[in-house]
This record gives C-alpha cells, structure tokens and sequence, in this order.
C-alpha cells in the first residue's frame, strides 16, 4: 500500500480474503474455513479498520477517532477489542497477524486481497447463520432505561432504585413499537458515568433514559431525563416527589410520559395485554423487589434463601399479587438447577405457585415464560412450550428471555435457523448481557460452533472470573475442539469455586475423550457412589460413560434419565456428546419418546 489510509465508507464496499478467512464489511461478516465467526460489533469495526490499512502503522488515537468517532473512551477499552481479536485468530491456528508497534500502535501484517462478492458466495455457502444483534431493520423507535442511580449511597435500598427501573423497563417493554434495551444489559452500566451518546451507540437505540434517587423515610425523590442518543440532547425531564405509596403511579406516569414523547401509542396487543396488575399492599411490593434483588444478585445458595423466605412473606402480606407467585416459582427452578432442591419437591410446588398465579392474572408474560420453561425442560411437552413462549411474547414483546427459550426450543428440534432467529432478536433486546452470553455459548455447542462459543464464554469469564458455569461449558467446548489438557484447566478451576456433579461427570467426559480410561473412571465410580446417598441426574453418570465410548452404559443411564425428566434430555437430539449412540435404535427410541 502507498502509506494513505483506506476510508471506512471505502473498506465497506470491498471484501477482503487473507489466509482462510473472508471479511465483509457490508454484511459484518467474519469467515474462517467456510464458517461464520461470532464477534461482536465493535470488535468487528477495530478488525475492518486496521484489514483496510493492512502494512501500515495505526495509532491507538486514530483507531479510537475513527471506530468511537470522536466519543471519550479509555485506551484500555482498544486494548480488550485487540485481545479479542488475537484469541479470534489464536483459536484457529492463525497467530501474529497483529503486531503491536511500541510508542506507535497497530500493523496487520498479513497479506490482503479484494474479491468479488462471487467468491464470497462460494465460501460461505455452506455456513450456519450467526446470531445477530443489528442485522434486522428497525422500524421501531427504542430505548434503554439506564440503572436509577441510587443518590442516598445506602447499599440498603439499591434494591428500591434496581426495581424501579426494572418497573419502567417493563412497562415500556409491553409497547409492540418500542424497542427496549433488557434489564441485564443496562445494568452493566450501574454505577458507571453515563455518556448518552456511547451508550446508543453501543446498545444501537435512538433513546436513552436515565435518573437519579433518593428516598427517606417513605419519602421518594426521582429524577429522570429522557434524552436522544443521536446527540444527547434532552427530549423530556421532570422530577417526582411522592410518597412510597403513590410509587406505582409515579411507574405508570413516567411510561406514559416517554410513549407521549417517542409517539409510541398502545396498540390494540397492547390493551388486550395490559402489564401486570399491581399489588394494593406497599410492603409486599417493598419486599418483592427485594426478592428481586437478591435473586438477580445471587452469589450463594444464602442469597435464593433469602429470596425465597421475601416472595413468600410478601405473597402472606397480599394473596393476590401475582408476580409474587411467579417470582417464588422462578426461584424454586434456580434453586432445582444447582441441585438445591429435589426435583418432585421443586416440581409440585413450582406447580402450584403458577396455578395460583395463572388464577390472579392470566396476562402477565413472565408467567408464561416460566410455564414454558416448566413443559419444555421438565416434562419435554415442547408444543405446549412453544405456545407458552409465543404468549410471552405477545404480551410482553420485549421479553428477550422468551425470546432466548423459544430460541433453545428450535435449536433442541433440530430447526437451527429458526433457533438462530430467536436468538438474534434476543442479543437485540440484550447486547451485552452477561446472562445472555452464556445462554448463546449454550446454543453454540448445541449447534456444532465450539470455537464461537469460546469466544462467548471468554466474554462472560472477563466479566465473572469465578463463575463456575461458564467454566465447565468452556471446558465441554474446548474438549469438542480437542483442547482436552486445557479443558480439564477449567474443570479444576470450577471444581476450586464449587464442587458440583455435573462437573465431575464434564471431567470423566474429557478423560475418556483423551484415552485416560483409569480417571474416567474413577470419576464415574464416584458419581455413581454419590447417587446411592443423594441426586445425582442419571444423565450426568451417562456423560462421563460416553466419553469412554461404552454404548450400553450410555443408553442405560439415559434410559434413567428419561424416568427422571431431567432438564438435559431436552436438548437430547443436538447435543454433541451423545454422537457416538445417535444410530443407536433405543437413542432413536429415547427421542421418540421425548418428542424430538
């Protein structure tokens, strides 16, 4: 190249190819081999930049005026996209294409050509569609309601200022014309300096809300400012004083405010799904959002103790509050997912709680996203489930969670395009949800796409180092690539944080895939002493076998399973591990019956 730079309004209209990888601009494309790359946006636009420039030396300054186009952003913050993009190449056997220049910036130093969009084509014919969260035109306007920012600086009542602003995403979030940002995203941004401009840019909405709190006694104090994100001019602001009492109407105010501003009118879906009912009681609401609060910011099993012990007193204060019911349920099926509880006492009473839910208020969408959750992982009715999530739905559009079940249920049926469809809608209400993340690293694996699911889960361990989840799913993901020594890295770092079965099951799993019989199973042999004590998921005992390759052992450890109906056998058609007895007609039967 001659030394001049490469206009980002030129580099998207060429393609460009080196080594096995295509890059395309245009569609925010990344190849490898004949398969789609998962990175994200900004990471994208870093790669597209220094491509173009492709020989030459780019300072950190110009990468930053050109991708954040002049917005304020710590040299750190180019310092993580570059990282990204290094383990992007590391992952494939592809290193040193980015070479840091000290005291000056960046070089790709590998060679570069343009092709036509044919030979694009031809490469990524037979690609699997990629999770998207920008490729879908908006004809919605959108917002993101930024945390409350708790001025009182009490600990104490960040619940009060975490569940107003849950309130108003939910409310907003029933308006079928407006596009709002979830609450796991937005409150990435908690306690952070908010730049109205960054953070469109980064959630990619026209509208950001955001407010500030103070409470005393019973006594509220909230400001908010309604503001565009275009270039942070303000839109609509006004400051509420009202006591603890009125703090549904100040909710409902507030709404009503912003679609007045944004011309978001309730539609016909709208009022025939009106949001959830509110209780008469304050105390029972107060203790609610802290049931909330402790369940969105659990840390131990003490926390969902907590939690339980709050949705139940306030469903004692009012009998009548629905969410209560639903929220106890939800945290019941967490507790049941950590093998807290059994799953018949987690089963009976999840049962009822929505029940008696579904008798209150029939039209509140997280009712029947945990109903569906319900059928599809505990009782495999996946069309009951489908239903149940497409209800959420239409009552509450941006319900990214329905979204993301009803994603998994395509994916465990086989229809990945459709999963992958859901999915991007659900990384659209979502972007930079930690949460979400991990449940896209889950559809990843189910789809064959280790090397994007690593790249996930290297996101989510930034962001929570001990989470002992994510380590054990980046270990399943690194042992599909064939990275056994570093997978079992990761199963004693999970094993350090939290010692858990399925684990266990994960390591014996890797063993057997390495040919290390002898540790596999002593792994096995100590699931299978545990399960004569307590429950160990007969579908975790199966796993450890399959790594073995010991066909019979598999299929009778599944066959438990399907008696048990857990949760795993849900995604029984797609998972990975069970390749080695998909011929197998008793695991063709096992599908049969599950209804996959």
């Amino acid at each position: 190249m001659d030394g001049s730079r490469t206009d980002p309004a030129d580099a998207a209209s060429e393609i460009y190819k080196f080594g096995k990888y295509y890059l395309n601009p245009a569609e925010r494309r990344l190849a490898h081999d004949g398969n789609f790359i998962d990175i994200k946006p900004r990471t994208f636009e870093v790669l597209v930049y220094l491509v173009s420039n492709s020989g030459l030396t780019v300072t950190k300054d110009e990468i930053l005026n050109v991708v954040w186009e002049g917005s304020f952003v710590e040299e750190s913050n180019l310092a993580v996209h570059i990282s990204r993009i290094r383990k992007i190449f590391e992952t494939t056997g592809a290193e040193g294409y980015i070479q840091t220049l000290s005291g000056s910036g960046y070089q790709f130093v590998e060679p570069i050509e343009t092709v036509e969009s044919e030979e694009w084509k031809k490469a990524v014919s037979g690609a699997t569609p990629l999770v998207d969260p920008y490729g879908l035109d908006e004809n919605r306007e959108s917002i993101a309601v930024m945390p409350l920012f708790n001025e009182n600086g009490d600990k104490d009542i960040d619940y009060l200022a975490d569940g107003m602003t849950e309130a108003l995403i939910n409310n907003l979030s029933c308006r079928p014309d407006l596009r709002v940002i979830a609450r796991n995203t937005v409150f990435k941004f908690k306690d952070e300096h908010i730049d109205v401009v960054e953070v469109g840019k980064r959630l990619n909405v026209s509208n950001v809300l955001t407010g500030r709190i103070r409470i005393a006694n019973d006594d509220i104090s909230l400001s908010v400012e309604l503001s565009k994100a275009e270039d942070g001019s303000q839109l609509w602001g006004e400051k509420f004083e009202r006591d603890f009492s009125e703090i549904f109407e100040m909710q409902d105010s507030i709404t009503n405010s912003i679609c007045e501003k944004l011309n978001a009118e309730i539609d016909r879906a709208a009022r025939r799904f009106p949001s959830q009912k509110h209780t008469k009681n304050t105390e029972s609401y107060r203790l609610y959002l802290k049931g909330r609060y402790f369940v969105n910011n659990r840390r131990s099993k003490l926390d969902l103790d907590k939690a339980e012990n709050l949705f139940q007193t306030s469903i004692a204060l009012d009998p009548a509050f629905a969410p209560g019911y639903v929220e106890l349920a939800n945290c019941l099926r967490v507790q049941f997912l950590y093998q807290k509880i059994l799953k018949q006492d987690a089963e009976e009473r999840i049962l009822q709680l929505l029940e008696n839910a579904s008798q209150i208020d029939a039209n509140f969408a997280d009712l029947f996203v945990v109903k569906g959750y319900f059928e599809m992982f505990l009782r495999f009715n996946f069309d009951k489930a489908e239903i149940l999530f497409q209800k959420a739905i239409a009552i509450n559009p941006g319900s990214a969670t329905a979204y993301n079940q009803l994603a998994r249920l395509h994916i465990y049926r086989g229809a990945t395009k459709d999963g992958l469809n859901m999915a991007s809608e659900s990384a659209r209400l979502d972007p930079v949800s930690y949460s979400n993340d991990k449940s896209l690293a889950k559809i990843f694996l189910m789809t064959n796409q280790f090397q994007n699911a690593i790249l996930r889960l290297e996101e989510c361990l930034e962001l929570a180092p001990n989470d002992f989840e994510a380590m054990v799913l980046m270990g399943f993901a690194l042992t599909e690539k064939g990275n056994h020594k570093e997978a079992l890295e990761f199963y004693e770092n999970a094993l350090a944080i939290q010692y858990h079965h399925e684990t266990i099951a994960m390591r014996s799993y890797t063993y057997g895939r390495m040919g290390r019989k002898k540790k596999a199973l002593e792994g096995i042999r100590n699931l299978e002493a545990a399960a004569l004590e307590e429950f160990v998921p007969s579908s975790f005992i199966a796993v450890a076998y399959s790594g073995l390759g010991r066909t019979e052992k598999v299929i009778q450890y599944l066959e438990l399973a399907y008696e048990e109906k857990y949760i795993d056998l849900a995604a029984l058609r797609v998972d990975p591990r069970w390749k080695s007895v998909r011929n197998h007609q008793k695991f063709k039967d096992l599908l049969s019956k599950i209804g996959i």
